[in-house]
């Protein structure tokens, strides 16, 4: 199984997030990917393409389905790219992500992270094409407290949820690309 893992804002330099995907995860028994967005620059569009392109890439190569870990912001891209790939994208993971209420993020985060803004825009008709069964196939994870995406904000009505005791958005992110992969990524092969 293929797992690609999709940053969120501030993503220009993320080499820490880098090399725990790289080298952990593989102990698990996936083939990680790092999709770094680059939410400051280009469309939506483009991020979605390109992931797709990715996505098609790897399933067609070994015929291996692919999961989805999107943190933050990335969780929109994700269930973005989710809807329109069910039968390639096994399911995901969303971890502190960005999913409802667009209308609460700050005018200075849409200015700076212009492809951010227009997939949050769009999130409300991506929730919509949500089914029951892709929902299923969907595990939203949060913490108790994060101060930089409201908690009622990072999970999908109708979807699995698991709240984690960890505090701040930046740590929790941490816990669960490290201490959390196993689980996480377990959840994702269950839909193999």
């Amino acid at each position: 199984m293929h797992v690609i893992y999709i940053t969120g804002l501030g993503d220009s330099r993320p080499v820490w997030q880098f090399r725990v995907v790289m080298k952990t995860w593989q102990l698990y028994g996936v083939k990680p990917y790092f999709f770094k967005v680059d939410w400051a620059n280009g469309t939506l569009i483009e991020k979605l393409e390109r992931l797709d392109r990715l996505i098609t890439d790897l399933s067609s190569k070994d015929h291996r389905k692919v999961g989805l870990i999107g943190i933050s912001a990335g969780a929109s891209l994700a269930l973005h790219t989710f809807v329109s790939h069910p039968d390639n994208v096994t399911g995901i993971v969303t971890i502190c992500g960005k999913i409802l209420r667009p209308e609460s993020i700050h005018e200075m985060v849409k200015s700076q992270n212009p492809a951010f803004a227009e997939s949050m825009a769009f999130m409300p008709d991506t929730l919509q094409k949500l089914t029951p069964e892709l929902k299923s196939r969907l595990l939203c994870v949060y913490p108790l407290i994060d101060m930089v995406v409201a908690t009622q904000d990072q999970h999908v009505p109708g979807a699995r949820k698991r709240r984690v005791f960890s505090f701040g958005h930046g740590f929790s992110i941490a816990l669960q690309l490290t201490f959390g992969a196993r689980k996480n990524i377990r959840l994702l092969k269950q839909h193999i």
